[in-house]
């Protein structure tokens, strides 16, 4: 089978409507206007949640989410090393000291009986002191968040869905967004994530206090007199992480369209099961009774030791054919300016993350870019006994 086209492991979807929609809204306000409104009306409707509050980037979304919920300098902060850096540095943001976890090879998410193993041997009086939990829903499948909601009551913490990936997925058939065990969950609006606002985030939360800081922290700790502008009073530090009202156009029309977006998704995933089942790889496992998936990514774990020659020879060779696999992410311990502060091994991380990759998964893939893509991956897996 030829082709001629090149498959990269994410891409945006944007139509005439969606193009329609950002045209008609620069007739109005370009930032902090009625497009912003019903974005965010529209958004906490859509996931169950009381309150939401659009920001630049999702990891703006991260830092003052984290910032609002007043914790001391150096308070403790676990999440998963298998994520992308924005996590982590928003830990540091904040000045929180930065636990790593482990995840576990079933499903590539945080590793729960490590978490709670850490938290049990805490002192007494570090058990007092408030924590911070980010469960990583890793490529679009939930954490199981009732444990961690568990863990949240029993230790004295609070948790942060970094949601980043799972913008569709599911968790006891509640929305990812909804809150319903944990206190703050963010989306990320990356070209390549479910949908998109070019750049942006999106921070989900049924906590009125909580809200009512996030958006004084998105516009640098003003608050605005109800008479006179000059009046605006900043109370505290804030920061300029607002996003335009054009951006949250395209996000009201892509929001309406998130449902067809997901079922693509689901469908492209099952098919690359059926037709790769002859490879020797795992996949993320999940009870679907339990959790739906978003498939930000379809992962493909090879059971056999992959060495750095063969992986590159296995990634060229692939490209030739227009084929760019995801390789996300490294784990956060190896990164340079980590190593400096982490001195630790995490073998399920570096194992996952020398073995895996992320197949093109997004609505607009044809059947016949998806047999065009499968081919040459079961090609090039035999090839390179794999």
């Amino acid at each position: 089978m030829k082709n001629n086209q090149n498959f990269y492991y994410g891409k945006h979807c944007i139509d005439s409507k969606d193009i329609n929609n950002v045209t008609k809204s620069l007739n109005s306000l370009l930032s902090q206007g009625p497009q912003l409104i019903n974005f965010e009306k529209k958004v906490a409707k859509y996931f169950g949640s009381k309150y939401c509050v659009a920001v630049s980037s999702a990891t703006a979304a991260l830092h003052i989410s984290i910032a609002a919920m007043n914790l001391k300098k150096n308070s403790r902060s676990y999440t998963s090393n298998m994520t992308f850096v924005a996590t982590t540095n928003a830990c540091l943001y904040n000045n929180l000291k930065i636990d790593l976890i482990d995840i576990n090879l079933n499903n590539f998410n945080i590793n729960l009986d490590q978490l709670e193993s850490k938290l049990k041997k805490l002192s007494p009086k570090q058990k007092k002191k408030k924590k911070l939990i980010i469960p990583v829903h890793f490529g679009g499948l939930s954490v199981d968040m009732k444990r961690v909601h568990d863990i949240k009551k029993k230790y004295n913490c609070f948790v942060l869905e970094d949601a980043s990936q799972s913008m569709g997925a599911s968790f006891q058939k509640k929305p990812i967004g909804s809150c319903k065990f944990s206190d703050i969950a963010v989306f990320s609006l990356h070209p390549v994530k479910s949908i998109t606002t070019g750049e942006g985030g999106l921070i989900l939360t049924n906590n009125k206090k909580f809200y009512e800081k996030l958006l004084l922290l998105r516009s640098h700790g003003l608050k605005k007199s109800k008479k006179n502008h000059w009046q605006n009073d900043m109370s505290f530090l804030g920061y300029n992480y607002k996003i335009t009202d054009f951006q949250c156009a395209l996000g009201i029309s892509q929001l309406s369209k998130l449902k067809g977006f997901i079922i693509k998704r689901n469908k492209i995933a099952k098919f690359y099961k059926k037709k790769l089942k002859s490879l020797h790889i795992n996949f993320q496992n999940f009870d679907k009774s339990k959790y739906s998936h978003a498939y930000h990514y379809f992962i493909v774990n090879f059971v056999k030791v992959i060495s750095d020659k063969k992986n590159k020879l296995f990634l060229n060779f692939l490209k030739k054919k227009g084929i760019y696999l995801g390789k996300q992410y490294l784990p956060i311990h190896m990164h340079s300016f980590y190593r400096k502060k982490i001195n630790k091994k995490f073998v399920n991380s570096e194992k996952y993350f020398k073995q895996s990759y992320q197949l093109p998964i997004y609505p607009s893939l044809s059947k016949r870019n998806i047999e065009f893509i499968c081919e040459n991956l079961i090609y090039a897996a035999k090839k390179f006994n794999m």
